[in-house]
């Protein structure tokens, strides 16, 4: 199922990297809400947010991403892959469920085309410990897995 923290706490995760790492020239949003992007822009207005330009209405409703008719759609299909291609090319750190298939694919790809781990905050459980998942991965102990649920960080 689809778990989908407050859009705060995805701010305050980019607030936790940008202080450890330093502040990206721009932070890209792979999102299907909307208003997630207006919301991000609103409540950290000094950071620069990119996104695609995309018809987001096909994700509301009833369907959800996962299981969605609309992702047979080829244009569909190639806003999923900008999405990836973007969020694999970006320099800085990743924020992100691991529950998330997505989310694995992304990081994978990252750590292979860096050579290293990317520094990430998971905001649902750490790296590899999905309950009900069959699959773990572990994450060595060289990796910056600043895995915080996110209604920790609401509590702040």
């Amino acid at each position: 199922h689809k778990i989908c923290p407050p859009t705060s706490s995805f701010a305050k995760a980019i607030d936790t990297l940008s202080n450890k790492y330093g502040k990206p020239d721009y932070v890209y949003v792979a999102t299907d809400d909307g208003k997630v992007v207006d919301e991000l822009r609103e409540l950290r207005p000094h950071v620069r947010f990119e996104t695609q330009t995309i018809d987001r209405t096909k994700y509301e409703g009833m369907h959800p991403v996962d299981g969605n008719e609309n992702l047979a759609n080829p244009d569909t299909v190639d806003e999923l892959y900008v999405d990836i291609h973007q969020m694999v090319r970006c320099e800085g750190g990743f924020v992100g469920m691991w529950s998330s298939s997505l989310m694995l694919l992304i990081y994978g790809l990252m750590l292979s085309r860096r050579g290293y781990y990317p520094p990430m905050i998971s905001l649902d459980h750490p790296m590899g410990i999905d309950p009900g998942s069959c699959f773990a991965l572990r994450a060595p102990e060289n990796v910056m897995d600043l895995t915080v649920p996110y209604d920790w960080l609401e509590r702040e």
